[in-house]
């Protein structure tokens, strides 16, 4: 198989989608197709191909572009468990409990697993607002415990998932950072297990993109090996070059983390700066599997899962920085006050209200974050437009 990567990029060549984003979509599709049916023993664990990455950028540069791009592959080959964007804590566990499905390992024996990918366009959606609980959870799949993850309500008995194995791509500005993430848990958790790319503007302006047969011919491609992907089970090794170049890495990576140098600055990234080893892993993993490696993993593709990594770290540190002004989330939060107290209010006098503070995307992002958390509800008054608060314990 040539490179996947290579060719998915050509694929998307004619969108304004910043070239790391679909980068990124392309490494999640990837671990998508290829499920808990490949693992790396490492020690006492075993260590699987799903991946946790945030893309991170402005209204309008082209993450919803980028991922629904990905999704359609994934849609196309029919066999992956996608997970709705909008869908709670509760729900969500109850979906993935009932997707259980089996395959059949090297030996003939037959392996269950509850694989499960979202692919979520406005992560306060899916994430909803400072949901402690929820990332709680999927900090534990994350981490595909071996023996079984086990959640027990109040009411409706206990979902035992014996293979559980999640992955996520999810999109996001860099405002709603504080409003998704509670400040005592940035850093730890659940971000540390994530991959945070970060754009600021398109990369380049097509003002009539052209598909053709080109495009179709990829796509053709792009399927055939996504399904050969699919199929791989087994366990994976690094090969010897591959390991002492990890091996190096890693050791010089520690000594820079002791000597006050990490990667990446900051107390915010002081548990993803631990976990690099397991980001490197698990990418690695995927770049050999795509190029059908014989369940090898070769120094290349440790070197160029390092430098996709490095790459994406140089500007991780602006979404801080964002968030700290905190300018679109205070704002949400005023909004919502307003709509508390009048408990219907029109767009129009919004827009009116804060004319000075906010744009109609602007609005939009805030709208769609407001309406996924279960604050407010769309409805129309006078034939206009408008939103009204959710009571409370009402539905």
């Amino acid at each position: 198989m040539n490179n996947w990567l290579e060719r998915y990029i050509e694929y998307v060549d004619q969108t304004e989608s910043p070239i790391e984003y679909h980068l990124w979509t392309a490494i999640s599709i990837l671990a998508a197709a290829i499920e808990r049916k490949v693992y790396l023993q490492f020690g006492h664990s075993r260590l699987f191909c799903n991946c946790y990455i945030i893309l991170i950028g402005p209204p309008g540069i082209g993450k919803g572009i980028a991922m629904s791009l990905g999704s359609s592959l994934l849609h196309q080959l029919g066999t992956v468990n996608m997970a709705p964007e909008d869908v709670t804590r509760e729900e969500f566990i109850r979906m993935m409990a009932s997707a259980q499905k089996g395959f059949q390992d090297k030996k003939g024996h037959e392996v269950l697993q509850n694989p499960m990918t979202c692919f979520s366009e406005e992560l306060i959606v899916f994430l909803h607002e400072k949901d402690v609980k929820f990332l709680g959870s999927l900090t534990n799949l994350y981490d595909n415990l071996e023996y079984g993850w086990t959640y027990a309500t109040k009411n409706k008995g206990t979902d035992h998932l014996v293979g559980a194995w999640f992955n996520l791509l999810g999109g996001m500005a860099p405002d709603w950072m504080p409003v998704i993430f509670p400040q005592d848990l940035v850093g730890t958790g659940f971000l540390s297990r994530s991959v945070l790319v970060v754009a600021n503007a398109k990369a380049k302006v097509l003002e009539n993109p052209q598909i053709g047969q080109r495009e179709e011919l990829l796509r053709k491609s792009l399927m055939k090996d996504l399904l050969r992907v699919h199929q791989t089970v087994g366990t994976i090794a690094f090969s010897p070059s591959a390991q002492n170049f990890y091996g190096e890495w890693y050791r010089e990576h520690e000594r820079q983390i002791a000597l006050g140098n990490p990667p990446v600055h900051g107390k915010n990234f002081a548990g993803y700066c631990n976990r690099k080893k397991t980001h490197l892993q698990k990418i690695s993993m995927i770049l050999a599997i795509a190029r059908s490696r014989n369940f090898l993993v070769e120094k290349e593709d440790v070197e160029e899962a390092l430098g996709y990594l490095n790459n994406a770290e140089t500007k991780m540190e602006a979404v801080f920085s964002h968030g700290n002004k905190n300018r679109l989330s205070e704002i949400a939060l005023n909004i919502l006050s307003y709509i508390s107290r009048e408990k219907i209010v029109l767009k129009e006098d919004i827009l009116r209200k804060f004319m000075t503070d906010i744009s109609i995307d602007d609005l939009t992002l805030i709208e769609r974050g407001l309406i996924g958390a279960g604050y407010i509800k769309k409805i129309k008054k006078d034939k206009k437009p408008g939103y009204e608060i959710i009571e409370r314990g009402k539905n």
